[in-house]
C-alpha cells in the first residue's frame, strides 16, 4: 500500500496562511481595480460638452483638457476617439527645460515615428516662436522632445488606470490601447490644443 504523504503541522499552518494570504491579496488587487476605474473621466461626456461649447462647426483637431484628464480627437465636427490621459506634474503651461511641465495652447501633432522608449511618438511643435521667446527672455532653455505616447513597458498592464496620477517628463500619455487607436487615425500632422487646469467647456 502506498503511504499518505504527511507534512509536519507546523508546514500545513504555513502553508493555509499563504493560501488564506494569496486570497486576501486577490481580493483586495479586485476591491482597488475596481476603484481605480471607478475614479476614471467620463471621457465621452466631456467630449461632447467641448463639441457642444467650444468646438467650431466642422473642425478637425485633437483636444486635450488637464481639467479631467481628457483627450478627444474631432474630424470634421465629428467625435472619432476620447480617452483618458496623464500629463506633466508641473502646474500650468511648459516654460522651460526640466520644469515637467506640458505645453498648452494650439501646436501640431505628427504622425507616429518610431521610438526607443515608447515603440512610436507623436511630436509636438513645442516650443513655438513665443516658447522660445519667453524661455530666452529669462535666459533658460525652453526644451523640446514633448508629445503623446504610451505608457512604457514596465507599467503597461495598468491600462487605462495610467491617467490617475500625472508622472511624465511633459509628455500626454493614453494607455498602449489608446495610444495605439489614436496613432492609427493620424496619418498625418493635425492640430491640437492643450487646454489649462482651470479650463471648464462651456465657462
Amino acid at each position: 500500500m502506498k503511504r499518505k504523504l504527511s507534512l509536519p503541522p507546523r508546514v500545513r499552518t504555513i502553508l493555509r496562511r499563504m493560501i488564506i494570504a494569496g486570497l486576501v491579496f486577490k481580493v483586495s488587487l479586485g476591491i482597488v481595480w475596481a476603484a481605480g476605474h471607478a475614479l476614471l473621466p467620463d471621457t465621452e461626456h466631456n467630449c461632447l460638452q467641448y463639441q457642444k461649447h467650444e468646438l467650431p462647426p466642422g473642425a478637425s483637431t485633437a483636444v486635450v483638457m488637464k481639467s479631467n484628464r481628457t483627450m478627444c480627437y474631432f474630424v470634421q465636427g465629428k467625435l472619432r476617439f476620447h480617452a483618458p490621459v496623464s500629463y506633466g506634474p508641473g502646474v500650468g503651461p511648459k516654460r522651460v527645460q526640466g520644469d515637467k511641465r506640458t505645453p498648452e495652447g494650439h501646436y501640431l501633432l505628427a504622425p507616429p515615428r518610431r521610438s526607443q522608449n515608447f515603440g512610436t511618438f507623436m511630436s509636438l511643435s513645442y516650443p513655438g516662436k513665443d516658447d522660445i521667446a519667453f524661455a530666452k527672455s529669462i535666459d533658460q532653455k525652453p526644451g523640446g522632445s514633448v508629445g503623446v505616447h504610451g505608457p512604457r513597458s514596465w507599467y503597461t498592464w495598468v491600462g487605462s488606470l495610467q491617467s490617475l496620477w500625472n508622472h511624465s517628463q511633459g509628455c500626454i500619455v493614453l494607455s498602449r490601447k489608446c495610444y495605439e487607436a489614436f496613432a492609427a487615425m493620424v496619418p498625418n500632422a493635425v492640430h491640437i490644443v492643450i487646454h489649462p487646469l482651470e479650463f471648464t467647456p462651456g465657462q
